[in-house]
């Protein structure tokens, strides 16, 4: 509670302030310049994942403190970041040829620098992660979200395009690296040697594995809107799949930050985490469903007035994608529980089936443009959430009834929701406009919400509320 109060209260200011430098940049460049980041971005954030060798998690994970063995861990982080940055710099034609945009080479090639800066971050993270340091960890991921917009926005007012996004990514990379090592400074000269990170092995190949199969299964969508449909559909998509993930990237920000470290400090009580997980899955439902189905239901007058009509057709995609988004977000709880107690097994054998179900879904939903890849998610996760949960279900001995009645009050009283502010919306709302629309609908949505989950499951209601005055009060 301590740590996700710091991290709550310290990032919410900042998410205004990043969130408003987000929407003026997107109103300032194209859909076909959006669509450029994305498509430079691909590749490249999938060799970041590569780049820390799953240390990140391994190192917390098994609470590895020896400076001995911190050294040669950072020696074998320093290796593979420069073996990343130069291959990127010279792959980066073959990028353009295989998503057929010639326009991303140079900024692919930018991109590759914050790879060093990356290697000089795992470390230092991992060390305030395991010591619960969580009030400077909100600082530097506030800070260098700042410093990172900043650089987006100044470069977005000068004419700077797809460029702007880049930018703003690597000096946010670059940022995070500085701010841990002042917080946590460096454990000397790097050294390596194979004999000193093997015990990691196993267990970062399996976060390797995990993550990679995790990222394409995420990025496939846009991979398939680039190539098929162009840069300018996938800047439409990107800016849509954007706007609905902020939400979720947020909330996932400040729990899994917490949740990890927390959770492998008593990983050797089953019993624990299982009271941890569900706790956490209770909650979980109590914030994405009313937060993604309300999304949906008030998409079009939030894309008017935020991001401007050149981007109206970017309403569909939100709307579509927000269908699966709450079981998406409450599937990414999973991680962090099973992580802890050493059951990577469960996450990656639920990936291996999103990354057929979700790719196959994808491909045949493009032939309807974006608006068909959109629905894709919505028709094929359900599937892959309810294989997921039988996996975790088994790994920590939870009754599916428990993890069934942890989520439906919340989802039955967004659906009520829903239903009442749509009606509302056809009724009256639709001939307001935008920012008024809002201003009415969304104040409505959230007393029918909380009205109907506190006639249709009490405690539920009462465990919300006592979690936020947890979060807000200063007592530990």
């Amino acid at each position: 509670m301590s740590g996700l109060r710091w991290i709550t209260l310290s990032r919410a200011l900042a998410q205004i302030l990043t969130w408003a430098n987000t929407f003026f940049v997107i109103r300032l460049i194209s859909p076909t310049d959006f669509g450029l980041a994305a498509l430079a971005g691909i590749f490249a954030n999938f060799l970041s994942l590569l780049n820390e060798l799953g240390f990140s998690v391994a190192l917390v994970q098994k609470q590895t403190r020896d400076e001995e063995t911190l050294r040669h861990v950072f020696g074998a982080l320093l290796l593979i970041g420069s073996l990343l940055t130069a291959g990127l710099e010279l792959a980066a034609p073959l990028v353009g040829v295989l998503v057929k945009d010639p326009r991303v080479v140079p900024l692919i090639r930018l991109i590759a620098v914050q790879f060093l800066a990356m290697s000089f971050a795992v470390i230092p993270q991992a060390r305030l992660a395991m010591d619960m340091r969580f009030k400077e960890l909100s600082v530097v991921q506030v800070s260098a979200a700042l410093l990172g917009a900043a650089a987006t926005l100044a470069v977005a007012l000068n004419g700077g395009g797809a460029w702007s996004l880049i930018v703003g990514s690597v000096c946010l990379s670059v940022t995070r690296a500085i701010l841990l090592n002042f917080f946590y400074p460096p454990v000397g000269m790097p050294r390596l040697q194979l004999a000193k990170i093997r015990p990691f092995a196993r267990f970062s190949s399996l976060v390797l594995l995990e993550r990679s199969l995790w990222y394409w299964y995420m990025q496939i969508d846009s991979f398939v809107v680039g190539r098929v449909l162009g840069a300018a559909q996938l800047g439409i998509y990107a800016v849509g799949r954007q706007l609905t993930n902020i939400p979720l990237e947020r909330a996932m920000e400040i729990i899994n930050s917490v949740a990890l470290p927390a959770f492998s400090q008593v990983k050797s009580d089953l019993d624990q985490v299982r009271r941890g997980y569900l706790t956490v899955l209770r909650l979980g439902a109590g914030y994405a469903f009313p937060a993604f189905w309300g999304l949906a239901i008030v998409a079009e007058p939030l894309v008017r007035l935020v991001i401007g009509v050149k981007w109206i057709a970017a309403v569909p995609v939100i709307q579509l994608l927000c269908i699966s988004m709450p079981l998406r977000m409450l599937n990414s709880f999973t991680g962090a529980a099973v992580t802890a107690v050493g059951r990577q097994d469960v996450n990656i054998k639920s990936l291996l089936l999103a990354i057929v179900v979700v790719p196959a879904c994808v491909m045949v939903g493009s032939r309807w443009g974006v608006s068909g890849v959109a629905a894709a998610w919505a028709i094929g996760f359900p599937l892959v959430y309810l294989f997921n949960a039988a996996l975790v279900q088994r790994a920590l001995r939870i009754p599916i009834r428990e993890m069934f009645a942890a989520v439906w009050p919340a989802a039955l009283a967004a659906a009520v929701m829903s239903a009442a502010t749509q009606i509302m919306t056809v009724s009256y709302l639709d001939s307001l406009p935008p920012l008024t629309h809002l201003a009415v609908a969304i104040p409505f949505a959230v007393a029918v919400f909380l009205a109907t989950l506190w006639f249709g499951s009490r405690a539920s209601a009462l465990e919300m509320f006592h979690f936020a005055h947890g979060i807000m009060s200063n007592k530990r």
